[in-house]
């Protein structure tokens, strides 16, 4: 299995975002790989970089990853917490399908801050390239990657459902058991 990030400069996020993820999934399953897809200098990283291919601006670079056949692959944004065992992510890239979570406050779209997958899925980002230039740059806000995978991916697998207490949002009441804490939006972590 390998952890996957990505990171676009000229955005929030910097390198050493990318470590500090690194940092979380060591600890918590030691002996992963990670690799970052990004436009930045590899020697900044502290692991693998594989350069973007687009200019697909912020999170919309996400949607790169499904080019690449990493194998089983869970992809985490830079902006998770990881404060227990995460070797349940194991068992999520091997459920043949695409797993993300369910969205926090709107329960029928996904949010992919947490995904799980086992190969190359370029049916996903397929055809995104004219789409954006068409119409999908202008757009507000709400319709982020997360509506383009769950658009392209309408059927796939919420971790929640097959995980559940697994993963929590920030921003709602939390058990404290949860693996993984997701900072979408504001606040970030670190603030």
């Amino acid at each position: 299995m390998v952890f996957a990030c990505v990171l676009r400069s000229g955005g929030i996020y910097k390198p050493w975002h990318v470590h500090r993820l690194q940092r979380m999934v060591e600890e918590w399953l030691p002996g992963v790989a990670m690799v970052c897809l990004t436009d930045s200098p590899a020697s900044e990283l502290g692991c693998e970089a594989i350069p973007l291919e687009t200019d697909w601006p912020g999170w919309w670079a996400k949607l790169e990853l499904f080019r690449h056949d990493f194998g089983p692959v869970a992809y985490l944004d830079l902006d998770v917490v990881i404060r227990d065992d995460i070797g349940w992510l194991r068992s999520a890239t091997q459920l043949g399908e695409l797993a993300a979570l369910r969205d926090f406050f709107v329960p029928r779209i996904i949010n992919s801050s947490v995904m799980a997958w086992d190969g190359p899925r370029p049916e996903i980002a397929e055809g995104f390239r004219a789409e954006f230039d068409r119409k999908w740059r202008d757009w507000p806000d709400q319709y982020s990657d997360q509506s383009w995978i769950l658009r392209r991916v309408p059927d796939a697998v919420r971790l929640q459902d097959r995980f559940p207490g697994q993963v929590a949002s920030a921003k709602r009441p939390q058990t404290g058991e949860e693996s993984i804490v997701v900072y979408h939006g504001k606040p970030k972590p670190w603030d």
